[in-house]
């Protein structure tokens, strides 16, 4: 409707496009601009600016406020639609772009968390401390606050909390889970996973 709607509407709508004309009630095409491209939510999103102004300072201006496109009226629809799909095609790959990366360094850091756990079991000759090693490992791997391993009792009859992270000490020592009964108890009797 105008260009407060439009900059309202927009972190919500989330388009892979922004169209604003130059000249709008309320807030207008420049300044809508500069307000999505300050916002976090909305920087990424390509924005087209139309307006029946040619001349070099107009456009100039428009570019300044962030758009990324300057397409003057009248429009020829062809062309205009062209640009609205290399502009959604841009966003589409700068889209995947951020999320490939993201993707990678979620991958090196399980990469370090692994290379640091595993260095850290060179030489180690306490079970306490591997388990421990194993939990702390298992939470950074996962972003968990709760990790525990349960092992089987002397008899077999039961697991045990053997080593955990976030769990209180006194609680941790009163878990008995008879083998066969609950989920960890039905894992360790079939041995899957």
């Amino acid at each position: 409707v105008d260009g407060l709607d439009a900059f309202d509407k927009v972190p919500a709508w989330a388009p892979d496009v922004v169209v604003l004309d130059l000249m709008m009630p309320k807030l207008d095409g420049l300044e809508c601009a500069r307000r999505l491209k300050a916002n976090a939510a909305t920087r990424d999103i390509p924005i087209i600016m139309l307006s029946a102004a040619d001349e070099a300072p107009a456009i100039e201006a428009g570019l300044e406020a962030g758009a990324d496109e300057y397409v003057t009226k009248p429009l020829k629809h062809r062309e205009f639609a062209f640009r609205v799909r290399s502009m959604v095609q841009l966003h589409h790959g700068k889209t995947e772009l951020f999320r490939s990366n993201e993707t990678r360094l979620e991958q090196a850091r399980a990469m370090h968390v692994l290379l640091d756990f595993s260095c850290g079991l060179i030489g180690e000759k306490h079970i306490d401390r591997v388990l421990k090693r194993i939990v702390t490992a298992a939470s950074d791997l996962t972003r968990s606050r709760r990790v525990s391993i349960m092992l089987p009792d002397a008899e077999g009859r039961y697991l045990t909390i053997a080593q955990s992270l976030g769990i209180d000490d006194r609680i941790a020592a009163e878990v008995l889970v008879p083998v066969g009964a609950a989920i960890a108890g039905q894992v360790f009797l079939s041995g899957e996973q």
